[in-house]
């Protein structure tokens, strides 16, 4: 029996690292501003369910010309005093939940094979 080896994975290495260079081709946009309280909600339904969510960052100088970083995808692990731990796939991120300015539930945003 012959084994093609890399050969039959090509075309599934090419389809993965397409939709990797249209991920990075995508600018970040500023999302609308959200209250503490409305955070809130979406923390405590996200920490609850276990969902995946994304959180914007506030800038230090909130520019709207100015493209925001990338947001930050990942697990809540925990919340103390106002500081959101964060686990993403590489680590876990400590963030000021004051330092947030949108944050939602990406539940069904996540791929089946990833």
């Amino acid at each position: 029996m012959f084994d093609r080896g890399i050969k039959k994975w090509q075309g599934f290495i090419l389809s993965e690292h397409n939709e990797q260079l249209e991920q990075q081709q995508i600018q970040e946009v500023w999302r609308p501003a959200m209250d503490a309280e409305e955070i809130e909600q979406v923390l405590i339904e996200a920490l609850l369910h276990q969902d995946l969510i994304k959180v914007q960052k506030k800038s230090d100088t909130y520019d709207t010309d100015q493209a925001p970083e990338p947001m930050i995808q990942g697990r809540i692990a925990g919340i103390d005093a106002g500081i959101l731990n964060l686990r993403t796939d590489f680590e876990v991120i400590q963030l000021s939940v004051e330092m947030i300015h949108h944050v939602e539930n990406a539940r069904g945003e996540q791929k089946w094979y990833t």
